[in-house]
């Protein structure tokens, strides 16, 4: 870990990782997913309704992220990054132990929705909160740096997915998909306990937040005057951002492409897990 500042900084990436591991694992594993908790449709509706689980996060991105600030503005940034994380690592956990339709009828894919609903709230509080805390108190000499590893982090979580969900239809290796959930749960969970802890025990840690001027700023200013004055800031991120997510195309093409043509899912997610590495 000598390459970042502390312990705090590598909380951040493992948890900016898990958080693209999980949702790049869903996506992969959706084929596999589907008939386990939609059985009663065809193929097709079953990959829709698997999908269509991802749109919870219209609701608990913003959800997330208005609980989560209002909670570091009033206690410290750290304050919520100790619970998000352990939040997000052990509804992943709770993934992995899901019953099955077959042994709990439709409460299985309630309760499939009901995590991955509490997984996305979780999850935008640590992405909204993280950034913030990664790049305060930097110069532009420690912040450029810390910055690429942040993203990097991102990619290292989807190539792992990727190569977990090829594990598990590999012929010959069969790899259950419950056991990535669980490991990723129990390694987020230790690192997330670990945050709090470290968190927790520093008090000067806590009201961090509440010393950075630019968010002292946006607490007197209406959020349209501040968008209005400052737009060109605001639009280039936004604009850039906005096409992040496709990046995931590669993520659902594996599940339609074997329904479509006659190449087959484990080799759609071995070609996948070739093509994140060179991205």
């Amino acid at each position: 870990m000598k390459n970042f500042k502390n312990f705090n900084d590598f909380s951040i990436h493992v948890g900016h990782g898990l958080e693209h591991f999980d949702m790049a694992l869903y996506g992969f594993l959706v084929p596999i997913l589907a008939p386990v908790f939609f059985p009663d449709f065809d193929p097709i509706v079953q990959l829709i309704a698997s999908y269509s689980l991802l749109a919870t996060s219209v609701v608990t991105r913003p959800l997330g992220v208005l609980v989560f600030g209002s909670l570091s503005m009033g206690e410290g940034a750290s304050r919520g990054l100790a619970f998000s994380l352990m939040g997000l690592s052990m509804a992943t956990m709770g993934l992995g132990f899901l019953p099955t339709y077959a042994q709990w009828g439709y409460m299985a894919p309630l309760s499939l929705l009901m995590v991955r609903f509490i997984q996305g709230f979780f999850a935008s509080g640590e992405s909204a909160l993280a950034r913030l805390f990664l790049l305060e108190n930097k110069n532009k000499t420690q912040a450029y740096p810390a910055s690429v590893r942040y993203q990097w982090f991102s990619m290292i979580g989807i190539v792992v997915a990727s190569c977990a969900s090829f594990l598990t239809v590999a012929e010959g290796i069969n790899v259950s998909w419950r056991l990535w959930y669980v490991s990723a749960g129990l390694l987020g969970g230790v690192i997330g306990f670990m945050r709090y802890r470290t968190f927790m025990a520093k008090d000067r840690d806590i009201k961090r937040l509440e010393t950075n001027n630019l968010i002292h700023s946006c607490k007197k200013v209406p959020v349209w005057v501040a968008l209005k004055a400052h737009r060109k800031i605001f639009l280039a991120p936004a604009v850039t951002t906005g096409f992040a997510p496709s990046l995931f195309a590669f993520v659902v093409f594996p599940a339609f492409i074997p329904m479509v043509t006659s190449v087959s899912l484990e080799t759609m997610l071995e070609w996948g897990s070739f093509s994140f590495w060179w991205i």
